[in-house]
């Protein structure tokens, strides 16, 4: 009898942990096993492409843990593009592209929303998911998960239902200041940056102002004798511009700058400028292809004598940048070819090309390409004084110099499981 008891706990413990071992292997209630087979009963596959930064895919996949989700997008039976661009009010402006594939081959859809600079990213993430929820229930999901579908919408008093007027009038003001401070027995250094902003954007016009000032302290203490620098660095710049359809903008801009790096003790600029996209405006999140130029006063003012034996000069010149943006499901890139010339003098001029290029391969392979390069013909501003090194070392004085380069490149390969969707973010900082 003891042993026919013992057996009856044993197979009882058995059967408990094979049901709770289905019940987590299971994310959706129990399907009968006769249709199990049958892929129209299995959640639809999800492929997240995120071109930005802020796409909080742990907490897409946390919350929305009823799809499954894949690495590659070709095995997706939906694709989400996700776009962040700055916005007016000093947020980001989120574009939700869902295209569908397989079954849902040919159908797409589009949803943007929109955050505000104070917001958390609490706050961020939970309308991010709200929006998925809202793109997702478009696609006619099948039959057997119509239970696990459910809408609702907030309800309003009708005081708060009718349209307010924005007491701002779309103004939005930035104030900060910001730190740090290092140190050792041998080293100190001090780095502080103030900075203000206010702007003011509608689909018409754009109307911005900034202005910051920062000042960085460095000494060093080397086998007794000590070495030192120190930077200011002051910015100002408005500008304004107007929108002439999808196509075409004018505007223009005024630059106040004051750097001891650049030898500027006060320079001050004033432009005009046009811009022409060959695509339409309403389209930027998808691709851009502008042209931007501008011509101008500029007067400089230097902290000492130049290379010219000038103190003031006033000297006219142009600019012109060439920017391609492209965003798709294999990938990103931008480009910006921008050119400089004073017209004083044509051979006073520099040329300039960034690049930021992500492309996804094939599944689990990608690669990433970034940099920019200058061929430099214009430091007319530089000082006739010896240089110091020491100043130079620390950052506090410009070299001649007939180009600079920077370049970023990397390249990823992952496999394994294309199917796996948990999250967990136990050791995560191990």
């Amino acid at each position: 009898m003891k042993f026919l008891f013992a057996g009856f706990i044993h197979a009882f413990l058995v059967l408990c942990a094979c049901n709770l071992y289905a019940q987590e292997k299971n994310e959706l209630p129990a399907i009968d096993t006769t249709k199990q087979n049958n892929s129209s009963v299995n959640p639809p596959k999800l492929f997240i492409n995120c071109a930005s930064w802020n796409c909080y895919q742990d907490f897409v996949r946390t919350e929305l843990n009823f799809f499954d989700y894949v690495r590659d997008r070709f095995e997706a039976d939906i694709q989400i593009l996700i776009i962040t661009q700055d916005n007016a009010a000093g947020g980001q402006q989120y574009t939700l592209t869902f295209i569908g594939q397989q079954k849902w081959l040919g159908q797409t859809d589009t949803l943007r929303f929109a955050t505000k600079q104070a917001d958390s990213d609490e706050m961020i993430r939970q309308k991010l998911v709200r929006h998925l929820k809202l793109g997702l229930v478009r696609f006619e999901m099948p039959a057997e998960f119509n239970d696990s579908v459910t809408i609702d919408f907030k309800k309003r008093s009708a005081e708060k239902a009718m349209v307010q007027q924005d007491r701002w009038n779309y103004w939005v003001f930035n104030l900060g200041t910001q730190g740090n401070l290092s140190g050792g027995s041998n080293q100190f250094n001090l780095w502080l940056n103030n900075y203000a902003s206010a702007q003011r954007i509608t689909n018409k016009s754009k109307l911005t102002f900034s202005a910051n000032y920062s000042q960085n302290i460095q000494e060093y203490t080397i086998q007794g004798e000590k070495f030192s620098a120190k930077t200011e660095n002051a910015n100002g710049n408005v500008l304004y511009v107007k929108s002439l359809g999808e196509h075409w903008s004018v505007g223009g801009g005024y630059t106040f700058q004051s750097s001891v790096f650049r030898n500027y003790h006060a320079l001050n600029q004033i432009s005009p400028a046009l811009e022409y996209n060959a695509f339409k405006t309403s389209e930027n999140t998808k691709h851009q292809l502008r042209f931007l130029y501008q011509a101008g006063i500029r007067s400089q003012n230097y902290i000492e004598p130049t290379i010219f034996d000038l103190t003031h000069e006033v000297l006219p010149y142009q600019r012109l940048d060439v920017t391609l943006s492209l965003t798709r499901t294999w990938g990103s890139i931008r480009t910006n070819l921008s050119g400089f010339q004073f017209l004083h003098d044509a051979s006073k001029y520099r040329v300039g090309l960034g690049i930021d290029f992500n492309w996804r391969v094939f599944e689990g392979f990608s690669i990433n390409v970034s940099g920019n390069a200058n061929y430099i013909k214009d430091q007319i501003f530089l000082p006739a004084s010896v240089f110091d090194p020491t100043a130079v070392l620390l950052g506090a004085r410009q070299l001649p110099s007939s180009f600079d380069y920077y370049t970023y490149f990397g390249i990823s390969y992952t496999f394994g499981s294309i199917n796996n969707s948990v999250v967990n973010p136990r050791f995560n900082d191990y």
